[in-house]
């Protein structure tokens, strides 16, 4: 079993590292020190932002302002300039520093870091040529030269064409200088809506411009699957088939609900916001055929796409969604709905997922519960179901005659 507490902040700041880290690798590396990097984060006051981006911005402010990086952070949102710098504020208290940082280094590096961060309000093209201008501003008064631009948009997919085309038509940095804009989770409503997305982006960046993240991918079970398995090659090579797993269980279980989250989970729900990425994220790696070499990105992108294209589609009546109790009067609360409004957005989401074809594990969809047939079982997101934990689970069978240990 694969599994942790849900507490997994240390792993989304850390996945947000290696994300803004890979966006500068090379970049800085064939340019002067001193040049400078501003960091955009879009949705700076949202759920995702208070909870993991801001600490891992502070983090990545720790590890790279020390080697000479200049740097400067914007946060950025739809909210009024007054109300945001609050909840921006607000958000930046819970900052923290490494465990082994003496406390009179943290307050200083805090107070420093919040000196280079700021929050306007991003609303219109003149908000973004304001932006454009104030950044130049800012390296003319200090002298510096510009690195590069990154762009974090921790928002909804339906405002990413908007930001984009004002980032393009606005926003750039100057010549000789980078761009580089990180697309969070969900991508897209449905598949047209994806499809869609991914044209439109490509109408405002050069591909090498853009990265696209799912930030449960740094949670830490998650992160050592694949070396997990790497290690231990030889010894489950012969045991991670559909030969000897009885079925695998992919869970996860939150100990919050949504509240304050309610207006994007009735736009998402549960399918779209965890199961969909995270969850088949956790699925293509326990199921994948192992690469010979993991730390190859195409080799493993290859090996997934092999389990989609031998994943059976899920049928609606092989599925399960529900609703914790309280969701329509959280729902009505803040969004203003008449008392006689009930949400049909799912909460809970959960069934079988079937692989039709290969030698790693195979599932077929209705059968979970027949003895020796090998599945994939998802269970989507349990809100306010303590203990709050994620989880794979790789079940093998009871053998005739064997008396479990």
């Amino acid at each position: 079993m694969l599994a942790e507490p849900f507490n997994w902040q240390p792993g989304m700041w850390k996945m947000l590292i290696v994300v803004m880290c890979v966006a500068l690798l090379g970049c800085l590396q064939a340019q002067e020190l001193q040049e400078h990097v501003s960091i955009i984060l879009l949705g700076a006051t949202g759920d995702l932002a208070k909870k993991y981006l801001w600490q891992g911005l502070f983090q990545l402010y720790l590890d790279e302002a020390g080697r000479g990086h200049s740097f400067s952070f914007h946060g950025a949102a739809l909210t009024a300039p007054k109300q945001g710098q609050e909840l921006m504020a607000k958000a930046l208290e819970s900052l923290s520093c490494p465990k082994d940082m003496a406390p009179s280094h943290c307050a200083e590096e805090k107070d420093q870091f919040l000196q280079l961060s700021r929050y306007r309000q991003l609303k219109t093209a003149e908000d973004y040529q304001a932006l454009n201008k104030d950044i130049e501003a800012q390296l003319q008064h200090a002298g510096l030269r510009e690195a590069g631009r990154i762009f974090y948009f921790s928002v909804p997919p339906f405002a990413y064409a908007d930001i984009a085309r004002n980032i393009n038509s606005s926003c750039r940095p100057g010549p000789g200088a980078w761009l580089r804009v990180v697309l969070e989770k969900p991508f897209g409503h449905d598949h047209f809506s994806a499809q869609q997305l991914a044209t439109e982006l490509g109408s405002f960046f050069q591909e090498e411009e853009m990265y696209r993240v799912d930030h449960y991918l740094g949670k830490q079970a998650v992160a050592q699957i694949l070396p997990f398995r790497d290690q231990n090659r030889k010894a489950l090579d012969s045991l991670w088939n559909r030969h000897h797993v009885e079925r695998v269980e992919i869970i996860m279980k939150e100990t919050v609900d949504a509240e304050g989250r309610t207006s994007f989970y009735e736009e998402y729900g549960v399918i779209r916001d965890v199961l969909q990425n995270h969850l088949t994220e956790v699925l293509t790696l326990v199921a994948m055929e192992l690469p010979l070499n993991v730390s190859s990105a195409e080799a493993v992108l290859r090996h997934k796409l092999q389990v989609f294209q031998a994943l059976r589609g899920l049928q609606r009546g092989s599925a399960v969604v529900g609703q914790y109790q309280s969701y329509s009067e959280q729902v009505r609360r803040e969004l203003q709905k008449p008392d006689s409004f009930h949400s049909l957005t799912p909460t809970f989401a959960g069934g079988p997922w079937g692989r039709a074809w290969g030698t790693g594990l195979p599932t077929s969809p209705g059968a979970a519960f027949q003895s020796r047939c090998p599945w994939v079982g998802w269970r989507g997101l349990e809100v306010g179901s303590p203990p709050g934990c994620s989880e794979a689970r790789i079940a093998f069978p009871c053998l005739p005659g064997v008396l479990p240990a």
